[in-house]
């Protein structure tokens, strides 16, 4: 049984007989107590339960149910994880791929309790990239969105890279140029928003690079750099 948040119904005339509660969500359990008031006190509580059956088909094999997300909508539709497309061993900062239905409507991704970037090819497949922050093992991977929360067990292996500690991401100008370096983030995704224009070089294929973004002499711009979908550097230069 999962237990939410106390709701109070008070009842203030002696001709009343009713008094509306929220029936629980589908396949929760909510616990109904009913007490007598007055001058002396309040008497013991008589209590009930009432139980709403879970949707059809909301718990599919490997999945455990439930879970709770901003805006959740009764009964809409959730996907499924039917197979990993590819090796279910995976490292840190390396992706996998899910094959299922409804990846369409994923708005989070989270690798055992640690979000992760990740990509919808299609309703039938998704591309996951593991965190650095996810330990060695077995992990599960929640799906969330408006579906609530759905969490699968059992689908991957994940051990852990071992990275460098001299990484980099330094912004700077040269010759009329917006200047982008990174060092060792090699298969990760950088976004470049410089000015009002956005760069996106999907994965990084070498540990050293440069990236150049004509702007022009005198000019100033705020550029800003992701890495995986997180801002990881700003800062406002004048084009020399």
């Amino acid at each position: 049984m999962r237990k939410t948040a106390a709701a109070v119904c008070t009842i203030t005339s002696a001709t009343t007989t009713s008094c509306e509660v929220a029936k629980p969500s589908p396949g929760n359990t909510s616990v109904i107590e009913v007490r007598a008031g007055n001058d002396a006190g309040l008497s013991a509580p008589v209590s009930t339960s009432i139980t709403v059956a879970a949707l059809p088909g909301s718990n599919p094999p490997g999945l455990i149910g439930g879970g709770s997300f901003p805006g959740v909508t009764p009964g809409a539709a959730a996907p499924i994880v039917l197979d990993v497309s590819g090796s279910a061993v995976v490292k840190t900062n390396e992706v996998v791929r899910l094959v299922g239905t409804n990846f369409n409507l994923v708005e989070k991704v989270l690798i055992g309790d640690v979000e992760a970037s990740f990509f919808v090819n299609s309703a039938e497949l998704i591309t996951i990239r593991i965190p650095m922050d996810v330990a060695a093992g077995n992990p599960t991977i929640t799906l969330q969105g408006a579906f609530g929360s759905r969490i699968f067990t059992g689908l991957i292996e994940v051990s852990v890279t071992q990275v460098s500690i001299d990484t980099k991401v330094t912004i700077g100008t040269f010759l009329g140029f917006a200047a982008v370096y990174t060092k060792n983030h090699e298969g990760k995704r950088l976004s470049m928003k410089i000015g009002n224009k956005w760069r996106v070089i999907d994965p990084l294929t070498a540990n050293y690079t440069y990236n150049f973004t004509k702007v022009g002499v005198g000019r100033t711009v705020t550029v800003m750099v992701y890495l995986d979908r997180e801002l990881v550097q700003v800062k406002q230069i004048k084009i020399q």
